[in-house]
């Protein structure tokens, strides 16, 4: 269980890290989805302009910002959603209103950011879970990501 707590934790790093980093152009919409349409298989960060409702993030509590794009892989059966302009209080806020949905904090790191960003701005990685879902949860400065898939994927 902490094997795989720690490798969910890592996702969260790992997508914390991509947020952070030199911005890439990413697919149209149309590209991504006909990536999907073909069935190929191939998960692609797509546009997204509300938080999705899916079998993956259902029960979650929506949380707040716009969302800006979607990361839907059937294959290996999980849902990531980046959101831009989240504050502090709300990140915090929101991770409350996790607890109070039945979400119980499994893991988390918090640390200032040095370097290329402006000083006192504070990175936040946690994992959550219900029982039925495994959340992964960034936020820095004012984006958040969060990773949502099913916790038997993780038991």
């Amino acid at each position: 269980m902490k094997k795989r707590m720690l490798s969910l934790f890592s996702a969260v790093c790992l997508l914390l890290c991509a947020a952070c980093g030199a911005e890439t152009p990413l697919p149209s919409a149309a590209e991504s989805a006909a990536s999907v349409q073909t069935g190929s298989g191939a998960a692609a960060w797509v546009s997204a302009k509300e938080w999705p409702v899916n079998e993956y993030t259902q029960g979650v509590p929506v949380p707040p910002g716009e969302a800006q794009e979607m990361l839907l892989d059937e294959n290996s059966g999980f849902c990531a959603v980046s959101l831009d302009g989240v504050s502090g209080e709300e990140a915090e806020s929101w991770r409350e209103e996790l607890t109070e949905a039945g979400f119980r904090r499994l893991a988390g790191v918090e640390e200032e950011v040095k370097g290329t960003v402006a000083s006192g701005v504070v990175s936040i990685g946690e994992v959550y879970s219900d029982g039925s879902v495994f959340l992964s949860v960034s936020h820095t400065g004012e984006r958040m990501v969060v990773y949502c898939a099913p916790a038997e994927q993780h038991s």
